[in-house]
């Protein structure tokens, strides 16, 4: 039985979802999946953490036709002044056809910094067609494509100086390794807005339903704020994070990370981020020619 698997540690208060399950009695089970991390909600004018920067880290599986993975996390960001809470964050992520998987991501955050800043509502949102284009559990090495939407929160763009738009479109490329005991894989992205983004991970099997990993991600503006507040603020960010993945049941999954920045930590940084998620598998997979 083949698990199409499931929920990633995120780096930042973000969204980890579960991704499915298909029959196949050539394969082992491998481990669970996960969705994209993807570093972007709505942070303040004075922040430029999600409205300048953008990090994504995938792998290169997609969900069998016909399985839906729904995943509902929480999140935290503390920053050098302040932070932002995701809470409830939802990814939901649907196989269509064989190799095609449509995901999106919908999360409702809390922002207070002290200065006195206050904001909430709907954070920056992400629709995502996936295209798997090698397979990792059949070739060496696995490559999907993953064309984003990226839809930025009313607070991202109120900044009119960054010049950000309110919707971008974002291109990232995923390779994966999957072994016996391990699974690297990494992801390099392009985002429209004028962001570059690379990461990898590396996790390890415990046991049959234990899983912790490690990961690490560089993010990069390409168009520097000049007429800004932001504009003495690093452009680039280096963030890790460690996380630990249970698996409850074939359908239900729960998971952890801690993290951090390790560049320069200025507002565009975090001294931590920590997530908590629960993703269920639903859905039969469809026969595949």
């Amino acid at each position: 039985m083949q698990i199409s698997r499931l929920v990633l540690a995120t780096m930042c208060a973000l969204t980890l979802t579960a991704p499915a399950f298909a029959q196949n009695p050539n394969r082992r089970s491998p481990r669970r999946p996960r969705n994209p991390t993807k570093t972007a909600t709505a942070g303040r004018t004075a922040l430029p953490v999600r409205a300048v920067l953008a990090s994504w880290l995938d792998d290169a599986d997609t969900l069998d036709p016909g399985r839906v993975g729904i995943g509902l996390s929480v999140g935290r960001w503390s920053a050098l002044d302040g932070g932002e809470s995701d809470a409830p964050a939802v990814d939901v992520s649907i196989g269509i056809v064989r190799g095609l998987q449509l995901s999106a991501s919908l999360p409702y955050y809390r922002a207070a910094y002290s200065d006195g800043f206050r904001s909430s509502g709907l954070g920056d949102s992400y629709f995502v067609a996936k295209v798997r284009l090698i397979d990792p559990h059949t070739h060496r090495v696995g490559v999907s494509i993953s064309p984003t939407l990226e839809v930025l929160s009313q607070n991202a763009v109120s900044d009119t100086t960054l010049g950000l738009s309110r919707a971008n479109v974002a291109l990232p490329i995923s390779i994966e390794i999957d072994r016996d005991q391990f699974r690297a894989y990494g992801t390099a992205g392009y985002f429209s807005r004028g962001a570059v983004t690379v990461g990898g991970a590396l996790e390890r099997a415990l046991t049959p339903r234990v899983t912790v990993l490690g990961t690490v991600s560089y993010s990069h503006t390409t168009h520097p704020p000049r007429t800004s507040d932001l504009v003495d603020l690093s452009p680039f960010r280096t963030d890790a994070a460690g996380g630990l993945q249970v698996m409850l049941t074939p359908a239900i999954t729960v998971s952890g990370s801690l993290g951090r920045t390790i560049s320069r930590l200025d507002q565009n940084g975090a001294r931590l981020t920590a997530t908590a998620a629960i993703s269920i598998l639903t859905g039969r997979s469809k026969p595949v020619p």
